[in-house]
């Protein structure tokens, strides 16, 4: 009996093991153990190794929903980390104890670090100074990063901190703003003026049709095309360099 994990009954934890076997129970349920797992008191402000550890177990059971079309995402001896709810359970035979039960958890930090490839896809489709780019920037990638924003303060004190901590992450996602921000500046800055249109062969002014994402008003700007052979051009997009 897992004794040590009594006295922190229904507290929110944070924990990494090796995974040594698997088996599937039913056609939802997919049991994983985990030995040697450690435990440990969550804290949005300090990362894995700087926080307190609550118990020390010799292996524990995790109980996770299971795809049919995906099976096994496992291998042996693979070190995975989880977030749950410590919760005492019996057994088939009446006895009790206590284990750990998963709850979905945070991919901020998957999401950031798909973030350089999102940006890259969004360049090597289109030029990196044309209309569509800046469309694409104002219309998805600006509202992914409040998304993303969001996300790491809806999380609180839930936050998984296995890598970084709550302050990494919000400068992290401020300097994607500022950077992304940048950018649509300098592609209007180039529509704009036409000694530079020139030099990268845009044939006109579109990105003043482009609604302005505003991280600090939320709400876009709408700059309204004056005429509608500018709206037909729009829809076609400029010229690629």
């Amino acid at each position: 009996m897992r004794v040590d994990l009594a006295k922190y009954t229904n507290q929110y934890v944070l924990c990494k093991g090796w995974i040594t076997d698997w088996e599937q129970i039913n056609e939802n349920t997919f049991r994983a153990y985990i030995e040697k797992p450690l435990i440990k008191k969550p804290n949005k402000n300090a990362v894995w190794d700087e926080l307190e550890t609550l118990s020390r177990e010799h292996h524990i059971n995790l109980f996770l929903p299971y795809n049919i079309e995906k099976g096994n995402p496992y291998k042996r001896y693979t070190c995975v980390t989880f977030a749950g709810y410590i919760k005492q359970y019996t057994r088939s035979d009446g006895t009790t104890d206590y284990g750990v039960y998963p709850i979905a958890q945070s991919t901020l930090h998957q999401e950031l670090l798909e973030m350089d490839d999102y940006i890259n896809a969004v360049t090597d489709e289109f030029s990196t100074t044309s209309v569509e780019t800046l469309m694409h920037l104002e219309k998805n990638v600006k509202p992914y990063i409040l998304h993303l924003e969001e996300e790491l303060e809806d999380a609180g004190d839930l936050l998984p901190t296995f890598y970084h901590n709550y302050d990494f992450y919000k400068k992290e996602i401020k300097e994607w703003k500022d950077m992304v921000s940048h950018l649509c500046k300098i592609i209007r800055t180039i529509h704009s003026n036409r000694r530079l249109r020139r030099q990268y062969k845009l044939k006109e002014n579109l990105a003043i049709y482009v609604p302005e994402f505003n991280f600090n008003d939320v709400v876009a700007k709408m700059r309204k095309p004056s005429n509608a052979k500018h709206k037909k051009a729009l829809k076609k997009g400029s010229r690629k360099v």
